[in-house]
This record gives structure tokens, sequence and C-alpha cells, in this order.
């Protein structure tokens, strides 16, 4: 890559997640906050893969924005998710482990960079990220929606039930 398409690649991420993170709040109230995640998780996956096998500069760039979009998003939704959700006894230790995952994400992410720029396989780097959007998925489709999202949305008695299920 010329130094113009390293900083379009790079640059790339941070358009998306600049982008999203001014529509998170809107789509989360339109869509759940369950859906918006899933959704999330698809984001992350596919960017991945599109970064892997990008046959060009523009394609890379590409998957980048769409991951960019992705981390806007999430970086909205899973902690309102997280404070919705959790009893207020351990709500603020659970958005602070919240924080101590994503931190810990962008270190691992750097020992598999470090691992793989020996060898020069961006394609198996960027294919990695599929990883915690596969974890990510299946955590979301485990878990019900809001009550405060199924609440707003005239769901009071499915909002109820979740509730219960939760809090006991």
């Amino acid at each position: 890559l010329t130094p113009e398409g390293e900083g379009l690649v790079v640059s790339g991420v941070l358009f998306g997640a600049t982008f999203s993170s001014m529509i998170s709040g809107s789509l989360t109230d339109k869509f759940g906050r369950k859906k918006v995640l899933l959704t999330t998780a698809l984001l992350f996956a596919g960017g991945s893969v599109l970064a892997a096998y990008a046959p060009s500069v523009d394609l890379l760039v590409a998957g980048r924005v769409i991951l960019g979009l992705a981390i806007g998003v999430a970086s909205f939704a899973a902690p309102l998710y997280i404070a919705e959700m959790a009893p207020p006894k351990v709500r603020g230790t659970l958005v602070a482990m919240n924080q101590l995952a994503i931190v810990t994400g962008i270190l691992l992410s750097y020992v598999v960079d470090y691992y793989f720029s020996a060898s020069g396989d961006w394609h198996s780097m960027n294919l990695l990220g599929t990883v915690p959007a596969v974890l990510l998925a299946i955590g979301m489709l485990t878990l019900p929606e809001s009550p405060r999202w199924l609440v707003v949305n005239g769901q009071e008695d499915l909002a109820s039930t979740v509730l219960k299920k939760v809090r006991g």
C-alpha cells in the first residue's frame, strides 16, 4: 500500500465508527437492543471476512468501514443493554467489565497483529475478527430483549416475564 492507501485503510474504521455512533441511539430505540447487537455481530463478521479476502484496496477499505460501523453501534448498544438488563446491585460492575473486555480485546488484537506481522498474513489477521463476532452472536441469541425497550414498545407482559427471569 502507498502511504495514502494505508491512511484510507486505517481511517475507514474511524469513519464508520464516527458515523454509526451518531445513529446508534435511533437504531436501538427503533429496533431493540438485542436485534441491533445481533446485527452488529453480523457486521463485525462480514467486515472481517471482506477485509480478509478483499481483492482490492477499495474493498479492504469497505471492509474496514463496515467494521467501524459495528464498533460505533456496539460502543453504544452494549453498555445500554447491560445497564437495562442488570440488577442494580451489579450494574456498575457489569458495565465496568464491559470496558475491561474492550481494553482486553484491543490488547489481544495487538498481540494477534504482532504475531501475523512477521509472516505478512493479513488475511488470517483480519479473518480472526470473526471469532469474537460469532461469540457475540451466540451470546445475544441466548439473551432476551431489554425489558425497558419492551415496555416502551407496548410489550409489558413480555417485559414482566423478562424482569422476573433476570431479577428473580
